[in-house]
């Protein structure tokens, strides 16, 4: 099936005219392949996973959201949003940790 440009009318394959306002429909190629997907469309899974990861597995989240962003940068799909959030979400929360971490070392061998 394919549609008219001017009404949006379904038409057949084989028709060369609409059937409901008449205008002319564009010549189907045979060489071209109408089911691809336009990757402009489509979100990169790594960047999503990363983001939910950074989350609740820091370094996961980390690791999968600059994998996600340089497939992101290769391809050309969505999610460059995510994977960014994905790596600053798990930068600041492993910076903290880290910071935390430095101070209850320090309180604790600080009295002994």
């Amino acid at each position: 099936m394919r549609y008219c440009g001017q009404c949006g009318t379904k038409c057949d394959i084989n028709d060369c005219f609409c059937t409901q306002c008449g205008s002319k429909l564009e010549v189907l190629d045979s060489n071209t392949n109408y089911n691809t997907v336009d990757n402009s469309q489509k979100m990169n899974i790594m960047c999503v996973v990363g983001f939910v990861c950074s989350f609740i597995f820091v370094i996961l989240g980390l690791i999968l959201s600059i994998v996600g962003l340089n497939q992101v940068k290769k391809t050309g799909e969505d999610g460059k949003a995510f994977a960014v959030a994905g790596i600053v979400i798990s930068s600041l929360k492993l910076a903290i940790l880290l910071f935390f971490l430095i101070i209850f070392y320090f309180m604790i061998f600080s009295y002994l």
